[in-house]
């Protein structure tokens, strides 16, 4: 990436008036032989090309690039002599000033009206002093990029300062609408289920200082609904953070019902590399006989980020890693008759890898792979323990939660055909599942299954709206009665 236009890097491009008239009496083109470096630094350079503007400016930038990376923006490369040699070869001469390194002087914060510009400045990894570099503006670029809660307007501003010994650098910011509201939906006709749907509401950068809070009301399936009022902020302990905190219910009228608190804090270990650490407290009454437990876990997780685009990228990979560990123990209720264990150490692990690859003019390959596992020694653990597959964001083409497993390997195939404000897609999504089931004879089998979704869709997006549909079949589903998914995400 670079700033030329915006950073003051005087360059005098002299050509040889001669050797242009000499090319146009003999109707040949002249070789760039070398060019030789001198003044505040000395060598030379074999060209073997033709003396042309772009290939004299490229070399030219090329010279100039390492005193820019180093923070001396006002260096000057002037060519100063042309020698003609044999078979019509050219050497030239550059001298090249060094000039002031300069500093950075202030940051200027444009376009924000709500948001604590201190907080802003938190986020930005140059200081008063630093030395202005190429790497700088483009870190600086990218950390703006990552601010949530505002929109940053690439590029960044240089303004030297009088002595052009240090400069400000300006940043364009648009703030988000103060509201955001997501909404999503499924529908198959003639299905017992009805109609599922997913509605969060968000209140963003409450009192200007990033802050969020949100309330969520899903409707998973039939009998089957969660709510969940979250609180995220950002906190500044070690580098660029965020702290998070929740508070949930699952109620699943025939199979329990489950009250979550959750509180957790993220940190920005380097650019596009996330950790995260949390710790949480479950409650679960189950709708029988069984008897109830509590759940406290603890998980760590690292995130790893790297696409050109967030919502509709055209190259890039992402990988998420998480893993879990909670002791579950039952409370002693008298209904119950007997219970194997009274308390269980388990571990959930999850792995997510997408890929994205442009494979010809606007189509797009998209791979993921998706891993998720339980490790308990309960020979048949409670529902709620499980890991549900099934709907958008795990197995496409089925209902939300269709499956309960230990183990679930996922694998999306998805081309893309992407334009400017989104893309049209088909895909195919495949599971292998992994249980732990009853049998007739009182004791514990293992259950596998091998599943598939496959289905189309239309993606667009335009600012602050993004809206997503899709049809999915799997091999019980008739072609006319595919499952609808709807995806809508807009300010208000």
């Amino acid at each position: 990436m670079r700033y030329r236009v915006l950073v003051i890097a005087v360059v005098f491009f002299i050509l040889c008036p001669a050797a242009w008239s000499e090319r146009g009496k003999n109707s040949e083109q002249y070789t760039i032989d070398s060019i030789h470096v001198q003044g505040d630094t000395t060598y030379a350079i074999p060209v073997a090309k033709p003396f042309t503007k772009g290939v004299v400016q490229s070399n030219i930038n090329d010279i100039l690039q390492p005193f820019y990376n180093s923070g001396y923006y006002y260096t000057t490369a002037k060519p100063e002599n042309l020698t003609f040699g044999a078979n019509h070869t050219i050497n030239m001469t550059i001298t090249v000033t060094k000039g002031p390194r300069v500093r950075v002087a202030n940051q200027i914060y444009l376009g924000l009206n709500r948001s604590n510009k201190t907080v802003i400045s938190k986020y930005l990894p140059a200081h008063s002093g630093d030395s202005l570099t190429d790497d700088i503006l483009q870190d600086i670029t990218a950390s703006a990029q990552d601010i949530g809660f505002v929109r940053f307007i690439p590029p960044v501003m240089v303004q030297p300062q009088e002595g052009y010994m240090t400069a400000d650098l300006a940043l364009r910011f648009e703030e988000k609408q103060p509201v955001t509201l997501a909404l999503g939906g499924g529908y198959i006709p003639g299905d017992a289920t009805g109609l599922v749907w997913h509605i969060n509401l968000t209140l963003n950068n409450l009192f200007g200082g990033g802050r969020y809070a949100s309330l969520l009301s899903e409707r998973r399936e039939r009998g089957r609904n969660r709510l969940e009022l979250g609180y995220r902020q950002p906190l500044f302990l070690i580098g660029v953070g965020e702290l998070q905190a929740n508070v949930a219910t699952r109620d699943y009228r025939d199979e329990y019902y489950e009250f979550a608190m959750q509180a957790g804090y993220t940190a920005r270990i380097k650019q596009k590399i996330a950790s995260s650490l949390s710790l949480g407290l479950r409650s679960v009454e189950p709708a029988t006989t069984q008897p109830s437990y509590a759940v406290y876990t603890v998980k760590y997780g690292v995130n790893w980020q790297r696409l050109d685009n967030r919502f509709n990228p055209r190259s890039g990979m992402s990988l998420g890693w998480t893993i879990g560990y909670s002791y579950r123990r039952y409370r002693i209720d008298t209904t119950v008759s007997t219970i194997p264990k009274s308390s269980y150490n388990e571990t959930h692990t999850s792995l997510n890898l997408k890929w994205y690859h442009q494979l010809f003019a606007n189509v797009v390959g998209h791979l993921g792979v998706t891993y998720k596992g339980l490790e308990t020694g309960e020979s048949l653990p409670p529902l709620s323990e499980l890991i549900l597959v099934g709907g958008p964001g795990t197995l496409r083409g089925f209902r939300n939660e269709q499956f309960a497993v230990l183990r679930a390997v996922i694998g999306t195939i998805e081309p893309r055909y992407r334009f400017t404000d989104g893309y049209m897609f088909l895909f195919y999504d495949a599971a292998y599942l992994n249980n732990r089931i009853p049998d007739e004879k009182d004791s514990v089998r293992t259950d596998e299954q091998y599943q598939y979704g496959y289905g189309v869709g239309l993606a667009l997006y335009s600012g602050n709206k993004y809206l997503k549909l899709s049809l999915g079949w799997n091999k019980e589903l008739a072609f006319d009665s595919p499952r609808l998914s709807i995806e809508l995400v807009t300010d208000l």
